[in-house]
């Protein structure tokens, strides 16, 4: 990809990305729901990432029924490598992100699309996200599946992709692309089912909890650096802490407090409390209305002040 387009053709109103890496069982219905859509005019690109089952062969049986299927292979290189390689090939008006494991219902494509043409949005919810009170200039993040996008975000200032990390992409991703979206609604007539396997990420990250700390250093070096490049501290300060309370803290560490340590929840804290030491002189009076006392409180408490205030149970 080059590292900036201004001018953005369009062959497709929706270019479905689908990174498929041994997923062959899940694949029909996972195709079989968008295929079935009301909305023809799509592409359903689906990135084979270096599969050792029968994947291919069933995605190359798709593609010889139905044009809209593209495929592409490659090495393995994980999910979000996969989805890059995807939207660097799309040519829809909007991207829309689904899991091989997962599946759509029915007409999904056609609400979302609707809404987005009749509302002239650039980012269309698939359901109210879970912090709907707030304007969209104080969403955070979301996961990869819950929006469609304008494919121009992409590329407007400059290009921006999904971080090569074990876990945490779509949260980084999608809250660079919010600061890029003018306008954002939902479409409470789609649907989509995210279907949780025993082998997730998640599991995974709680019986290595070794693991967390490191991750969590990335993705605040990751986005910090990409505040930097496209000069966001300005408008988008805000999002970036909200990110921090319902990302990091919030999903990564209270979410996982059973599975730590004392010691291990003390080190992410004082990560977390240094991070929001160095941006906190960013937010406004009125954008605290947004954030929680809990999380606000890491500013003044030791991790053992902040555990005994709130009773927080550690695992050991």
């Amino acid at each position: 990809m080059s590292n900036c387009k201004d001018n953005i053709d369009t062959d497709a109103f929706i270019s479905i990305i689908i990174p498929a890496f041994n997923m062959s069982q899940y694949l029909t219905r996972c195709l079989d729901s968008i295929l079935i859509d009301r909305l023809k005019d799509i592409e359903i690109i689906v990135v084979n990432d270096g599969s050792t089952d029968s994947t291919e062969k069933l995605l190359y049986q798709y593609s010889s029924l139905d044009r809209r299927v593209k495929i592409i292979n490659q090495e393995n290189s994980g999910r979000g490598i996969a989805r890059n390689t995807g939207m660097s090939a799309a040519k829809g008006k909007y991207i829309y992100l689904v899991d091989c494991d997962d599946y759509i219902n029915k007409n999904s494509l056609y609400y979302l699309y609707r809404t987005s043409i009749k509302k002239g949005l650039d980012i269309c919810f698939i359901y109210p996200p879970r912090i709907r009170k707030r304007p969209m200039k104080y969403i955070s993040c979301a996961p990869g599946w819950s929006y469609m996008f304008k494919r121009s975000l992409l590329y407007t200032p400059c290009e921006i992709n999904q971080p090569d990390i074990f876990s945490g992409a779509d949260g980084i991703f999608s809250n660079l692309l919010f600061s890029r979206s003018r306008r954002a609604g939902i479409s409470f007539r789609a649907g989509y089912n995210y279907c949780k396997r025993p082998d997730s990420t998640s599991d995974y990250i709680n019986n290595n909890v070794h693991l967390l700390t490191d991750l969590i250093h990335q993705h605040i070096l990751i986005l910090r650096n990409e505040y930097n490049k496209n000069s966001l501290w300005k408008t988008d300060a805000a999002r970036y802490f909200l990110f921090l309370q319902d990302e990091t803290f919030s999903f990564r560490l209270i979410n996982r407090l059973r599975f730590l340590s004392y010691d291990q929840f003390c080190g992410i804290y004082m990560l977390i409390k240094y991070e929001l030491i160095y941006i906190y002189d960013h937010i406004t009076r009125f954008e605290n209305i947004f954030f929680k006392k809990a999380f606000l409180d890491i500013l003044n408490l030791t991790p053992s002040k902040y555990i005994n205030k709130y009773n927080l149970k550690i695992s050991n």
